[in-house]
């Protein structure tokens, strides 16, 4: 008697393979697919500070007594507490400022109202960042405690 070659257990072997393999293989083509169409072909282009981050960014900056940089985000006509006028001129802050966080922000057409808190020495309070739109850009009218 003859022994065949590709008994039931070779078949076997093979049908095994093909059963764990097909279902893999739809499986990782299913998430390529997905991840495919899920993925943003085009990445936002970063536009313009909007007035919350430009208020956090002047407050932060005074924060740091660092202000010299802050002119273009400032409008020319720009009313400003002397601290902060004491900042853009390169003095010191004596008050510890710390921790400038958005607390609010209402926007109506090309006016911004932001209000920023601060710590100052130790004790929370609030400022009001008043803005203005010019152009696509954002500029700090008014620095200001609030009511």
């Amino acid at each position: 008697m003859r022994q065949l070659v590709g008994g039931p257990w070779v078949l076997g072997r093979w049908r095994t393979v093909l059963l764990v393999a097909v279902p893999l293989v739809a499986v990782v083509d299913l998430v390529t697919f997905v991840a495919l169409v899920t993925r943003d072909e085009s990445p936002a282009a970063p536009g313009p500070p909007g007035p919350d981050q430009v208020a956090l960014v002047v407050m932060q900056a005074f924060a740091d007594d660092d202000c010299g940089d802050l002119g273009s985000l400032l409008a020319d006509d720009a009313d400003l507490p002397s601290p902060m006028t004491a900042c853009l001129a390169g003095e010191v802050n004596p008050a510890d400022v710390t921790d400038a966080t958005v607390d609010d922000t209402a926007t109506r057409g090309a006016s911004s109202t932001v209000t920023v808190g601060v710590d100052v020495d130790g004790e929370a309070t609030q400022v009001v960042v008043d803005l203005r739109r010019v152009g696509d850009r954002w500029r700090v009218v008014a620095i200001r405690r609030p009511g």
